[in-house]
């Protein structure tokens, strides 16, 4: 209860200092939050989807905003995956020591390309992009396909991973700079907020995104 409060009066704080929207994507959500959700539509969402959500991202539906303002082009309401087609019943498959590279999947599909037809690599390449989706609810688009994402339903429940397969990257894991835990929503969510706060007050940098918190220990796998 004490930290969703807190990250949101940081977000109510750099709301005041960035009156000149100078954060990126700023000027889309104009730092207006949507309404909250009721404990009755969070449950049904929940229901429909035979999940339970993370408590710190429920809090935060409840007592802040159902989307809004927030990384980059803002928050996503929960119930807006992006036009993604999420797997809601199925966990999410992948784990920080076993994350996806689209590039070992072309590299997988072209050593058995000789026995597939252009019709058989494609079902392939989108069945394994598929299971990406599973067990997940996406929480905010950066821009050209990359998204942050938060694990709903699997081992790596109540995590946020980086996925990018329009860039033909995969899905990664997320960690902490300065503890190399796994990122939650709210761990998350500061990661921007005080990276704004920093250039809308002490002329600092902001947040690039969200690839540059990605753990050494993931790439490494390549």
């Amino acid at each position: 209860m004490e930290r969703v409060d807190h990250v949101a009066e940081k977000l109510a704080r750099l709301k005041k200092s960035d009156a000149e929207r100078r954060v990126f994507g700023a000027s889309s959500h104009e730092y207006t939050l949507n309404p909250t959700l009721t404990e009755e539509a969070v449950a049904d969402f929940e229901r429909k989807r035979g999940v339970r959500l993370p408590e710190e991202y429920r809090l935060y539906l409840l007592q802040v905003a159902n989307g809004g303002a927030g990384h980059f082009y803002g928050f996503l309401a929960l119930e807006d995956d992006d036009g993604v087609a999420v797997r809601a019943n199925a966990p999410f498959p992948l784990t920080a020591d076993k994350p996806f590279f689209t590039f070992k999947l072309y590299e997988e599909i072209e050593t058995r390309a000789e026995n597939m037809d252009e019709e058989s690599r494609e079902r392939t390449l989108d069945e394994h992009c598929a299971k990406v989706n599973s067990g997940v609810t996406y929480l905010a688009h950066e821009g050209r396909g990359m998204y942050s994402v938060l694990v709903v339903k699997g081992a790596e429940y109540g995590n946020v991973w980086y996925v990018d397969l329009a860039n033909d990257v995969g899905a990664l894991p997320l960690a902490d700079p300065k503890s190399g835990k796994p990122l939650g929503f709210l761990s998350w969510f500061e990661l921007w907020l005080d990276a704004a706060l920093s250039m809308t007050e002490e002329g600092g940098q902001e947040l690039n995104g969200y690839s540059d918190f990605i753990p050494e220990s993931a790439t490494t796998r390549l």
